[in-house]
């Protein structure tokens, strides 16, 4: 239905995400389902300025409310390596 949203990540998107950040393969997952969830609502960081300061405020809101962004940022278990889509366990 008109409700109804589809959210599609890659691996390799992940592992790209965490190593431009550098943030665990756990919280580059999260914050790009919250990314995605913002978009899906209809919000498109990408119109203005305005729109896209709203976009990062509520983005990370949410990432603080729910509670896991901590957690999962501060694991440290999991990083991306420098080749691609190679997920390492350290």
């Amino acid at each position: 239905g008109a409700d109804e949203a589809e959210i599609f990540i890659t691996p390799s998107v992940v592992s790209r995400q965490a190593q431009k950040s550098k943030e665990t393969i756990e919280y580059a997952l999260f914050k790009l389902i919250i990314h995605g969830m913002l978009h899906s609502s209809g919000l498109d960081h990408e119109t203005s300025p305005r729109v896209r300061k709203k976009f990062d405020f509520l983005q990370q809101k949410l990432i603080t409310s729910i509670g896991l962004g901590s957690k999962l940022k501060n694991l440290g278990a999991t990083t991306a390596t420098k080749r691609g889509t190679d997920i390492r366990r350290t």
